[in-house]
C-alpha cells in the first residue's frame, strides 16, 4: 500500500469541493446580480422563502395562534377593554368629548387593520392550532403601534409581490407568443414574395405593387402595407374575440391562433386559465386601430415579436433569461426591514473569487450605494456533486450521470471512461475502414457547427462530435496493431479466405476479451480502494477491496495469464480443460495442457486463495463493527476505525454500519451476505460478459464480408454498367445505414453496459436524482411504457398479494350506497371496481330492507394523470361488464390539482401513486379540500420493512429481481428501476403519517401488511 500513499492527489477524479454560502442583496442591485450569477453558472441556490411569510402579522399571538372565531372574540374582547379604560381614564369632564372621539377612531382603525390581517391569514390558507385556555396579557398600545408597523411591512411585500408575479406573467406570456406566434409568421412568409420589412413597435409592412390576395401581396398604399399584431388571450374570449375582429374590419383580415400549452395565472381573479397565442394579419392603419382597440376591450395582451427567424430566437433567449431570473428571486427570501433579499446555496469552492468579482461588478452597474454581502456559512447537509468539465468531457460525464449522479466526493469513473469507452467501441466496432469513415464524417460536422443550430443546440451537437471523434479515432487504429514480419500491421492476411480463418479469429477475438475485461474489473475494484481510502474506511480496504481482488485474480486473472503464456510459447494447451478441472480434479496431472513447471501447485494454492476470500468478505467485517459499537458505548477507545466509520452521512444501503446508537447486526450480516454472494456470482457473469466484445466484432467482421462479396464483387461481375451502378447503391446503402449506422449504436450500447454494470459496479453507488420540474414528466412516460404490461407486472412483483392488499383497502373504507368517491392515481380501476362491487353488496342486502333508493346516489369518479392508465381501464371495465355503469366517471386530472368541488366527497384513496406525485403535500392538501366532513381519506402505498433481516433480502429483490424482471417482461428496466428508487426515497411509515397530520386530517394511523413491504395509511376529516 505505500506505493499507493505516495501517489499524487487525484483531483479530477472526485468532484469539487463545495461550500454553503449566504448572499444579502440590495433591492436595486438584486435583478442584475442573479443576471451576472446566472451567466457564470457557478452558484446553485436554495429555496429559502419562508414558508409562511404572513407569520409576520400574527405578532400577538406567536405562542397561541388560536382558530378564526376564537381570534375575533378575543379581539373583540381587547378593544371592548381598551375602550372602557380610556373612557374612563378621561374622567367625562368638559374637554372629555374629544379623547372620547379619538379613542372610538382609533378602536376603529386598529380593527381595520386586524381584520385585513385575518383576511391576509385567511388568504394564504394558514390553519392555526387550537388556542389554548391561558392568554398572556397584551398591551394594547404596543398592539397599536405593531400593528402600524406591520400593515406597512405587509402592504409593501404584497406591492412587491404582485410586481413580481405580473412581470412574471408577463415574461412567461412573452415566450409563449414567440413560441407560437413564429410558426404562423413562416407560414405567411411561404406564401408571399419576400418584402422589405421594417419594425414599427410591435407591426411589421411588407410592401409590393400587386395586390392580389390579403396574405400574398399587400396593397399599393405605402402606407397600408400587409401587417400583423401578436399576443394572447384567455381561451373562453377566443370565439367572440375572432367574431368581433370579423365584424369590425369587415372580413379584412385573417386570424391565426393556437393554444399556449400552458396555463397562464388571471391578472385579476388569480386563477390559473387556459390561454391562446392569436396573429391578426391585416392591412391598413385604421384596421391597426380598431383591432388594438378590441383587443383592449377582450383583455388581450399584445406583444412584439420579430418577423426573422434569428430575431426570435434571440428574443425567446432573452425572454427565457428574464424569467429564469425571475424564477430565482422567488427563491431568495426578501426582509423587509432591511429592504434586501437573503439568498443560501452551494459554490465550488474554486468559484468564490468569481462570484464574488460577479456580484461586485452587479453593484457598480445597478448604481447601488450598498455591496453586496457573500459569505461562508456552517452545514451539516450532504452538498450537491459538481464536476468541472469541458466540451470535450462533457459527453462522458453524461454517460455516467445517466446511470446515477455521483454522491459527494465519490470516485469518478468519467475520467477513466473517456479512454476506456472509445476503446471498447472501437473493439467492437472493428475495422480500420469503417472507423475512418465515422472520423470523417465526425470532422465535417464541426466544420459545419456554427451552421447547424441555436447556440443550446450548438453546445449539445459539439458534445455529441467531440464524442464521435474519440469513437472513431479509437476505432480506425484498433486494427492497426503493428507486429514483426511478415506483415506490417493488422491479422496476418494470410489467413483471409483459408478454411481456418474463422476458428482462429474467434479464438483471439474471445481471448482479447477475457483480457481485457479482467483489465477493466480490477481497475474498477482497485477505484474502491482510493474511494475507502479518501474516506478513511480501513475496513473496507482489509475486508472488501483485498479479498475481491484475491479472488478476481486467483480464478479469471489467472486465466488471462494463462492466455498470455499460451501465446508466447505456442503451446497447444487447452485452457478450457485447464479452468475446468483445476475446480474438479485440482491435484490430478495436466498432461500436455501443463504450460509451465509449478502449475499444478499454483492452482491449488490459487484455488485455496479464492476458497478462503470468500469468508474473509463474508464473517470478519459484521463482527469488528459490532465489536466496536459495543466498546464506543461502554466508554472505551478505539483506535482502528477512521471517524467515517460510524458517520451518519454514508450511505445507508452501504454495508458500512454509520448508526451510533441504532445498530443491529444481524441487518449488517445479511447485508454483507448479500453483497459478497453478488460479487462471486458476478465475478463469473461478468466475465462472461465481456465476450460481447468478440461477438460484435465478429458480427461486424461477417456482415462486412457479406456485403463486398455478395454485392459489390458480384455485381462488378457483370459486364453491365446498369448492374454494376445498382450494385455499388446497394453496397454503399447497406455500408451506410447497417455498418456505420446500426453497428454503430450496437456497439454504443453494449459499451455502455459493460461501463456501467461490469466496471461501475464495483465501486459507484450513484442514485438517478430527479428535479421537480423533471418528476411529473418522468412519472408520465414510466406509467405509459409500463400499462400495457402492468396488471401482469403487478402480479410478478408482488406474487399476486397486490390483490389481497387493495381488498384490505376497501374494506377499511367501508363504502356504503349513496357514497361519492374519489380514486386518485386508479386508472386501472382495481379500487374503484372494487369499491363498487362492495357497494352493491351491501345494496343488495339493503333492497331487502326497502333502502335500495340510496344507490341511485352513488357516484364513483376514477382519477389519472396518465391517459394510457385510464384507457387500460375502460377496457377492463367492458371485460367485466361495468361498461354502461352510470356510477363510474373517468377523470385525467392531477392529484396535486384537482378538478372537485371543496367537501364533494364522502372517501378518498389513492393506491400506489402518492409516491409519483411531485410535491406530497399538495395531494394531501386537495385530499383534505375534497373531503366531506367525517370524509376518510385511505392511502395504500410501498414503505419500508421493518425486520432487518427481511429489510436486506427485500433490499435485493427489489435491486436485482424487478429490475431484470421488468427488461423480461416489459421490457422496460429503467421505469422499474425508477419505481424501486422511488420506494426507497418516499418517507416511512412515521414521517409520511406526520405529513397526513399537517395537512389536517385525524385520527391518523397506518397498518404494515408483509411486514411493512406495504402499509396502509388512513385519517378522518372532522
Amino acid at each position: 500500500m505505500k506505493l499507493f500513499e505516495d501517489l499524487p492527489p487525484m483531483d479530477h477524479l472526485r468532484s469539487e469541493d463545495m461550500s454553503l454560502v449566504q448572499i444579502i442583496i440590495p433591492v436595486e442591485s438584486a435583478h442584475r446580480a442573479v443576471s451576472y450569477l446566472g451567466e457564470l453558472g457557478l452558484l446553485q441556490l436554495k429555496d429559502v422563502r419562508n414558508p409562511n411569510p404572513v407569520d409576520l402579522i400574527v405578532f400577538a399571538f406567536d405562542s397561541h395562534r388560536g382558530s378564526c372565531s376564537v381570534f375575533w372574540q378575543l379581539l373583540l374582547e381587547l378593544v371592548v377593554r381598551f375602550v372602557s379604560s380610556k373612557i374612563l381614564s378621561s374622567g367625562l369632564t368638559q374637554t372629555g368629548t374629544v379623547p372620547r372621539d379619538l379613542v372610538v377612531k382609533r378602536c376603529g382603525e386598529m380593527s381595520r387593520k386586524l381584520r385585513f390581517f385575518g383576511d391576509q391569514i385567511s388568504k394564504a390558507g394558514i390553519t392555526a392550532s387550537p388556542c389554548p385556555a391561558s392568554q398572556q396579557v397584551i398591551d394594547l398600545e404596543e398592539l397599536e403601534v405593531r400593528s402600524s408597523e406591520h400593515e406597512a411591512e405587509l402592504l409593501e411585500m404584497n406591492a412587491n409581490s404582485e410586481k413580481l408575479r405580473q412581470t412574471y406573467n408577463e415574461l412567461l406570456e412573452f415566450k409563449l407568443v414567440l413560441l407560437k406566434a413564429g410558426g404562423f409568421l413562416v407560414a405567411a412568409q411561404n406564401h408571399a414574395v419576400p418584402p422589405e420589412t421594417e419594425l414599427v413597435e410591435n407591426i411589421y409592412s411588407k410592401k409590393d405593387d400587386e395586390s392580389v390576395f390579403l396574405l400574398e401581396q399587400p396593397e399599393s398604399s405605402s402606407k397600408a402595407g400587409l401587417r400583423f399584431i401578436s399576443g394572447i388571450i384567455c381561451k373562453s374570449k377566443e370565439l367572440t374575440f375572432e367574431r368581433m375582429l370579423f365584424r369590425a374590419t369587415r372580413g379584412n383580415m385573417f386570424f391565426n391562433q393556437a393554444p399556449a400549452g400552458e396555463q397562464v395565472m388571471d391578472p385579476v381573479s388569480g386563477e390559473m386559465v387556459e390561454k391562446t397565442v392569436f396573429v391578426v394579419f391585416f392591412s391598413g392603419e385604421q384596421a391597426k386601430n380598431k383591432i388594438l382597440k378590441i383587443c383592449q376591450a377582450f383583455g388581450a395582451s399584445c406583444y412584439p415579436v420579430p418577423e426573422e427567424n434569428s430575431k426570435q430566437m434571440q428574443l425567446t433567449r432573452e425572454v427565457k433569461k428574464e424569467k429564469g431570473v425571475y424564477d430565482t428571486l422567488n427563491m431568495l427570501n426578501f426582509d423587509v426591514t432591511k429592504k434586501c433579499l437573503v439568498g443560501e446555496g452551494w459554490c465550488p469552492t474554486f468559484a468564490k473569487p468569481q462570484i464574488k468579482e460577479a456580484l461586485e461588478h452587479a453593484t457598480i452597474h445597478s448604481n447601488s450605494q450598498v455591496g453586496i454581502i457573500f459569505h461562508d456559512m456552517d452545514s451539516f447537509e450532504s452538498p450537491p456533486t459538481y464536476f468541472r468539465t469541458n466540451r470535450f468531457t462533457h459527453a462522458f460525464q453524461e454517460i455516467v450521470d445517466a446511470y446515477g449522479v455521483a454522491r459527494y466526493q465519490e470516485a469518478n469513473p468519467a475520467v477513466y471512461s473517456v479512454i476506456t469507452f472509445p476503446f471498447l467501441f472501437a473493439v467492437m466496432f472493428g475495422d480500420w475502414g469503417h472507423g475512418l469513415c465515422l472520423l470523417l464524417g465526425s470532422l465535417i460536422l464541426i466544420l459545419h457547427e456554427k451552421k447547424l443550430g441555436s447556440q443550446e443546440m450548438r453546445g449539445r451537437l459539439m458534445h455529441v462530435v467531440n464524442f464521435l471523434l474519440e469513437l472513431p479515432d479509437d476505432a480506425h487504429t484498433t486494427g492497426l496493431i503493428k507486429y514483426r514480419d511478415p506483415y506490417p500491421f493488422g491479422v496476418d492476411p494470410r489467413w483471409r479466405g483459408s478454411r481456418s480463418e474463422l476458428p482462429f479469429l474467434n479464438s483471439v477475438k474471445m481471448k482479447m476479451s477475457i483480457l481485457l475485461g479482467v483489465s477493466q474489473m480490477n481497475l474498477g475494484i482497485l477505484l474502491s480502494y482510493f474511494d475507502a481510502k479518501f474516506h478513511g474506511s480501513s475496513l473496507d480496504i482489509r475486508y472488501q477491496f483485498m479479498p475481491q481482488m484475491i479472488f478476481l485474480n486467483s480464478l479469471f486473472g489467472y486465466l488471462a495469464l494463462l492466455i498470455v503464456i499460451k501465446w508466447c510459447t505456442g503451446s497447444q494447451a487447452d485452457l478450457y480443460h485447464v479452468m475446468i478441472y483445476m475446480f474438479l480434479e485440482p491435484t490430478g496431472d495436466l498432461g500436455e495442457n501443463q504450460l509451465f513447471w509449478g502449475q499444478k501447485e499454483l492452482q491449488i494454492l490459487l484455488l485455496l486463495m479464492a476458497i478462503v476470500a470468500v469468508p474473509w468478505m463474508l464473517f470478519p467485517k459484521p463482527f469488528i463493527l459490532r465489536k466496536l459499537h459495543t466498546e464506543r458505548f461502554q466508554g472505551r477507545t478505539y483506535g482502528i476505525l477512521g471517524t467515517s466509520e460510524m458517520d451518519l452521512d454514508h450511505d445507508p444501503d452501504s454495508a458500512r454500519r454509520q448508526h451510533h446508537e441504532d445498530f443491529n447486526f444481524s441487518e449488517v450480516f445479511v447485508h454483507q451476505m448479500i453483497h459478497s454472494i453478488e460479487f462471486v456470482l458476478g465475478a463469473v457473469s461478468n466475465t462472461a460478459s465481456y465476450l460481447r466484445l468478440w461477438a460484435l466484432s465478429l458480427a461486424h467482421s461477417e456482415l462486412s464480408t457479406v456485403f463486398y462479396e455478395k454485392l459489390l464483387l458480384l455485381a462488378w461481375g457483370y459486364d453491365s454498367v446498369i448492374i454494376r451502378i445498382a450494385g455499388l447503391a446497394v453496397f454503399a446503402f447497406a455500408t451506410a445505414f447497417i455498418l456505420l449506422m446500426m453497428e454503430t449504436l450496437s456497439a454504443f450500447l453494449h459499451a455502455l453496459r459493460l461501463h456501467w454494470v461490469e466496471f461501475m459496479g464495483k465501486f459507484y453507488h450513484g442514485f438517478k436524482e430527479v428535479r421537480e420540474e423533471e418528476k411529473s414528466k418522468l412519472v408520465g412516460n414510466v406509467f405509459s411504457s409500463v400499462a400495457s404490461n402492468y396488471d401482469l407486472m403487478n402480479d410478478l412483483m408482488s406474487i399476486g398479494l397486490h390483490r389481497l392488499w387493495k381488498d384490505r383497502l376497501v374494506t377499511k373504507l367501508c363504502p356504503f350506497p349513496g357514497m361519492k368517491h374519489l380514486d386518485v392515481a386508479g386508472g386501472t380501476g382495481d379500487i374503484a371496481f372494487r369499491v363498487l362491487e362492495s357497494i352493491r353488496s351491501v345494496s343488495h342486502r339493503a333492497m331487502q330492507d326497502g333502502l335500495a333508493e340510496t344507490e341511485e346516489q352513488t357516484q364513483i369518479y376514477i382519477c389519472d394523470i396518465n391517459p394510457n392508465m385510464l384507457n387500460i381501464g375502460k377496457k377492463r371495465a367492458i371485460e367485466r361488464g361495468f361498461a354502461e355503469d352510470r356510477y363510474l366517471h373517468w377523470v385525467e386530472g392531477d392529484a396535486e390539482a384537482l378538478g372537485f368541488e371543496d367537501e364533494s366527497m364522502d372517501g378518498y384513496t389513492i393506491g400506489f401513486g402518492i409516491r409519483n406525485v411531485t410535491h406530497i403535500e399538495k395531494a394531501l392538501a386537495e385530499a383534505y379540500r375534497v373531503l366531506k366532513r367525517g370524509g376518510r381519506f385511505l392511502c395504500l402505498e410501498l414503505s419500508h420493512v421493518e425486520f432487518p433481516v427481511f429489510k436486506q433480502l427485500y433490499d435485493y429483490y427489489s435491486f436485482s429481481v424487478i429490475p431484470a424482471v421488468g427488461e423480461l417482461v416489459a421490457g422496460d428496466r429503467e421505469s422499474y428501476e425508477y419505481l424501486v428508487e422511488s420506494i426507497r426515497r418516499f418517507p416511512n411509515q412515521d414521517a409520511f403519517g406526520r405529513m397526513i397530520v399537517e395537512a389536517g386530517f385525524q385520527k391518523v394511523e397506518y397498518e404494515n401488511l408483509v411486514g411493512g413491504v406495504v402499509a396502509i395509511h388512513s385519517g378522518l376529516k372532522l
